[in-house]
C-alpha cells in the first residue's frame, strides 16, 4: 500500500478490513473517506451501502443507493445490478414490499435479470399469499438457475411451514446438487440451516435437551457435514449455535476457540455470534439470566440477524417467567417479517407469543401458519394441549 496512489490505498485498506479482517466499523470509515477524497468513484457508494446493510442500518443503506442512482443513472443501469439487488433487499428488509417489487420489476426492464430478483419477487409473493407471482418466480428459476438454489428455496417454504419431511429432503438435494456442482460453502451452508431448523422444530417447548440422543446425534451429523464442506465464517458460527442450542457445549466450545483464533478482530464473529452461542450455551445450562445479559450486547446487529438473538432472548425470558418482556421479543420477530422472509422461526415466534400472552388469538395465528403442517411436529402436538387448557 506504499507504493500506491491514495486511490489504491484507500481501496486495499477496505478490502483488507472487508476481507481479510473483518473490522466493518474500520471498513465504513475507510469508504467514508474515499467518497469525501474521490466522489467520482461510483462502486464506494455501493460497497458503503452493503456495510450498512450487513449492520442492519437498512434505511441508511436505501438513502445510499438512492444516491448512486440519481449520482450515476446510466452507468447504474447498464453496470449496476448490485445497486438494485441491493435496493431490493433493503427495501424487503424494512418490509416496505411495494417499493423493492418495483425496484425489481425496474431492474428486469433494464435487462438486469437475475436469479436474486427472481428470488426477491418470489418471497415477497410468498408474504402477500400471491400463489401465482410465487409460480411465476419459480417457472423463471426453473429454467434459468442452478438446481440447488430452487431446492434450498423449496426446503425453505416447506421449514417455514412446518413441513419438516419435505424440508428434510428439499435440503437433502441441495445439499447434494451443491456438491455436484462444486459449491462447497454453499452446500455446508445449507447442511448448517437445516441443523437450526432441527434443533428449533425438535422440541415440544422451547429447546431440545442434551439427553436427545437421537436429535443430537442429528446436529452431529449436519454439523461435521457442514464444516467438511468448508469452514467458513457463515458455516462455524451457524453450526456452533446449533450445537450450542442442542446441549452439545463441548464441541461448541471448541468452534468457539477456532473462530477467535481465525477471526479475533472480525465483528461480527466477536460481537454477534460467539456471544449469542454463549447465550445458548447458557440457556441450556439453565443459566436463563446470563444468557439475556450476554444477548443486551447484539441487540445492534439484530435488524440483521435472522431473528436468532430475539428468539433465543425470547426463550430465556419464558423460563424467568418474564413473559411480558418475552412477548416483546416475540412480537419484534413477528412485525419485522422481511428480515428474512422465509425463517422458520416467524412461525414458532408466534407460538412464543402466545405462550407468554396465553391469549387464544396468539395461538390460533400460530394454527395457521402451520395448518399445512406435518401433524406429528412436537410443536405442533404440545401448543394443541397447551390450547386445549387455556
Amino acid at each position: 500500500r506504499d507504493k500506491v496512489s491514495e486511490l489504491e490505498r484507500l481501496r486495499i485498506k477496505h478490502f483488507y478490513y472487508a476481507y481479510f479482517t473483518g473490522e466493518i466499523y474500520k471498513r465504513i470509515e475507510t469508504l467514508e473517506l474515499m467518497k469525501r477524497t474521490f466522489p467520482r468513484v461510483k462502486t464506494t457508494l455501493n460497497n458503503l451501502a452493503d456495510c450498512y446493510m450487513q449492520i442492519g442500518q437498512f434505511e441508511k443503506a436505501v438513502d445510499t443507493i438512492r444516491h448512486t442512482l440519481k449520482m450515476n443513472p446510466d452507468t447504474a443501469v447498464g453496470n449496476f445490478a448490485v445497486s438494485y439487488d441491493n435496493l431490493a433487499l433493503s427495501f424487503i428488509h424494512i418490509n416496505q414490499f411495494d417499493e423493492a417489487k418495483d425496484v425489481c420489476k425496474r431492474a428486469i426492464e433494464h435487462n438486469l435479470d437475475n436469479v436474486y430478483f427472481r428470488e426477491y419477487l418470489y418471497k415477497i409473493a410468498f408474504i402477500e399469499n400471491d400463489e401465482e407471482a410465487m409460480a411465476e418466480s419459480i417457472g423463471w428459476m426453473q429454467k434459468n438457475a442452478e438446481e440447488y438454489i430452487l431446492l434450498n428455496l423449496k426446503s425453505e417454504t416447506a421449514a417455514f411451514r412446518g413441513q419438516w419431511r419435505k424440508s428434510q429432503e428439499y435440503s437433502r438435494r441441495a445439499v447434494e446438487t451443491a456438491i455436484s456442482k462444486e459449491v462447497r460453502g454453499v452446500a455446508g451452508s445449507y447442511a448448517a440451516d437445516q441443523a437450526l431448523r432441527i434443533v428449533f422444530w425438535s422440541s415440544g417447548k422451547g429447546l431440545p435437551t442434551a439427553e436427545n440422543k437421537k436429535i443430537s446425534l442429528a446436529i452431529k451429523a449436519l454439523s461435521r457435514k457442514a464444516l467438511e464442506f468448508e469452514r467458513n465464517k457463515v458455516n462455524l458460527s451457524r453450526t456452533a449455535l446449533a450445537l450450542a442450542l442442542s446441549g452439545q457445549a463441548k464441541r461448541a466450545n471448541e468452534l468457539i476457540a477456532e473462530m477467535k483464533e481465525k477471526y479475533p478482530k472480525d465483528t461480527f464473529i466477536n460481537y454477534l455470534w460467539i456471544p449469542l452461542i454463549k447465550a445458548s450455551l447458557h440457556l441450556q445450562d439453565e443459566n436463563a439470566e446470563e444468557a439475556v445479559e450476554l444477548l443486551e450486547s447484539v441487540r445492534r446487529y439484530e435488524p440483521a440477524a435472522e431473528f436468532y438473538p430475539q428468539y433465543v432472548r425470547g426463550l430465556a425470558l419464558l423460563r424467568l417467567n418474564k413473559n411480558e418482556d418475552a412477548a416483546k421479543e416475540f412480537t419484534k420477530i413477528a412485525e419485522s417479517r422481511g428480515e428474512s422472509p422465509l425463517s422458520a422461526l416467524y412461525p414458532l415466534a408466534h407460538l412464543g407469543l402466545a405462550r407468554a400472552t396465553q391469549d387464544k388469538k396468539d395461538f390460533e395465528k400460530f394454527f395457521e401458519l402451520w395448518k399445512d403442517a406435518d401433524q406429528d411436529m412436537p410443536a405442533l402436538v404440545e401448543a394443541k394441549k397447551e390450547f386445549s387448557e387455556i
